[in-house]
């Protein structure tokens, strides 16, 4: 609950900086990423502080499961919606870049060079990275935080992931009842996205840190 709280700060931070500035559709997209990830950080903080009633009791509470479980779903199609808007702002960028870098090579090498055109599409990659490296501007501190939270959040969700295997080494053994058979499918479920959110975040650590 904390790190997602966390995280929901660093959120409101980049849409500070993203939204005020709306005049192309890379900027749109990035404000709107950024407010849908404000919400799933909320929503996935109610739901982790309501599962709370239950684990840190020695007694079930349905109701706080229930409505833990709720908060999850909502919180999880939020962060499919952030996730779905971050990525048509950033993975069609550097695709882009490189397309139209190769393209003036083509006009400028002309058809005499067609020969060598694929050495120079790698050669024209190669340089393009290599400069990418040398120009990446200085850490801010809204990078410093996404690099806390990411970093933070692979080893939450990898210790997640180990606890979800362990319920269901457990749970998942007795399939006589529907109810098993679908709690069974819960912690399989969650178990996949757990593992999903260790590569997600370490992803996001790799380019921030």
């Amino acid at each position: 609950a904390f790190f997602y709280l966390s995280q929901a700060g660093v959120e409101v931070a980049g849409a500070a900086g993203d939204c005020p500035d709306l005049s192309d559709e890379p900027a749109k997209l990035g404000c709107t990423a950024d407010l849908w990830g404000v919400i799933q950080s909320f929503v996935n903080t109610g739901a982790l502080i309501a599962g709370l009633v239950t684990q840190c009791s020695t007694l079930s509470n349905v109701d706080a499961d229930c409505t833990a479980a709720i908060m999850t779903l909502v919180g999880s199609i939020a962060e499919g919606f952030e996730a779905g808007f971050s990525s048509a702002g950033t993975c069609k960028e550097p695709s882009e870049a490189v397309n139209a870098g190769i393209a003036e090579m083509r006009r400028l090498l002309g058809p005499a060079q067609t020969g060598t055109l694929a050495g120079a599409d790698r050669e024209f990659v190669n340089l393009t990275a290599s400069r990418k490296r040398r120009l990446t501007p200085e850490v801010t501190p809204l990078d410093a935080g996404w690099c806390y939270v990411d970093t933070a959040s692979a080893g939450i969700y990898f210790a997640q992931a180990g606890v979800f295997i362990d319920v269901a080494t457990e749970g998942c053994t007795n399939q006589t009842t529907e109810e098993n058979k679908a709690n069974c499918a819960a912690v399989v479920t969650a178990i996949v996205g757990a593992i999903a959110n260790v590569v997600s975040y370490l992803a996001g650590a790799a380019q921030r840190c």
